[in-house]
């Protein structure tokens, strides 16, 4: 396993050594160093001329199965369930907001709303002087607000706020549980 590269190809030797151990008993071998840094493992003592390490890998634990994994059970019979511990629902509601701008375009955020929205109609989402709207918020419940994001039919609906499928898939959607 000579490589003109040796210390990137060191992870891949000490991983192959692990894999080599497992379920065998305690072992030694020898790592052996030329003169050109080239790097060789092999159960026998190295040649003269290189360096030599001797590494004892360890046998594997033994496993301990539990009684209840090893004892006989009479045919037609279940095991009892394991409890399983249930984690706390959060008692305090989640919020969203309900946007409105001064228009009468509605739109949901679970953040904050934004102080203005570019007029509908105007070329710049930047809020210019005179082409923004003012917008107000009012706290409600995050169910209500997921229940509301994206429905069809809605003027500001352009405006609510929306999940990346990156994040919906990484469980960071808001909506999920709701």
């Amino acid at each position: 396993m000579a490589q003109k590269h040796p210390s990137r190809y060191r992870w891949l030797a000490a991983a192959g050594l692990l894999l080599v151990a497992i379920d065998l008993p305690a072992q030694t071998v020898f790592q052996c160093i030329d003169d050109d840094d080239r790097i060789a493992f092999q159960q026998q003592a190295c040649p003269a001329g290189t360096a030599e390490r001797r590494i004892v890998i360890a046998p594997a634990p033994a496993t301990n199965p539990t009684a209840a994994a090893i004892e006989p059970r009479a045919p037609g019979t279940r095991r009892a369930p394991v409890a399983r511990q249930r984690q706390p629902r959060a008692t305090a509601t989640a919020m969203s907001f309900r946007c409105t701008s001064a228009s009468g375009a509605v739109f949901f955020r679970h953040s904050r709303c934004p102080k203005s929205i570019a007029r509908a109609g105007s070329a710049s989402a930047t809020a210019a002087a005179g082409k923004a709207d003012a917008v107000s918020a009012v706290k409600i419940p995050r169910r209500d607000a997921c229940r509301q994001i994206g429905a069809f039919g809605r003027t500001g609906r352009e405006h609510d706020e929306s999940v990346s499928t990156y994040e919906r898939n990484a469980g960071r959607d808001p909506c999920r549980r709701h």
